[in-house]
């Protein structure tokens, strides 16, 4: 099928060490850049400022190839499926998702037009 993305399996890997500037981080906001060649995916953590006024504090920013990109929203989707499966449904602050994958696709859409002269 053309949609189906090879994901590389674990079975293939030799081994998995940590480089030493390994690094972890929390993150409850998470926003999508999309440019014609990659995508990011930017995470930050909200928090609160002067005034109990939020803010997002952008951490870091993942760059990826579209391809690449694709097979990880895959894994991700299978991997909560499995989640859920076991533990029960994991509420979302998510009101509409059909929304958000229109938004999505217009951001898509206007990242890969060609400016007019």
């Amino acid at each position: 099928m053309a949609d189906q993305v090879p994901v590389p399996s674990m079975k293939t890997a030799t081994s998995i060490q940590r480089a030493a500037d390994f690094q972890e981080l929390y993150a409850n906001h998470v926003r999508v850049n999309l440019t014609p060649y990659d995508m990011a995916i930017v995470f930050g953590r909200i928090v609160e400022r002067e005034g109990a006024v939020s803010a997002v504090d952008e951490q870091i920013a993942v760059r990826l190839s579209p391809q690449t990109f694709k097979a990880v929203t895959i894994s991700l989707h299978k991997i909560l499926a499995a989640y859920e499966a076991q533990f029960g449904v994991v509420s979302s602050s998510i009101k509409n998702a059909d929304e958000m994958l229109e938004s999505l696709k217009s951001a898509i859409t206007q990242a890969t037009q060609v400016p007019k002269k």
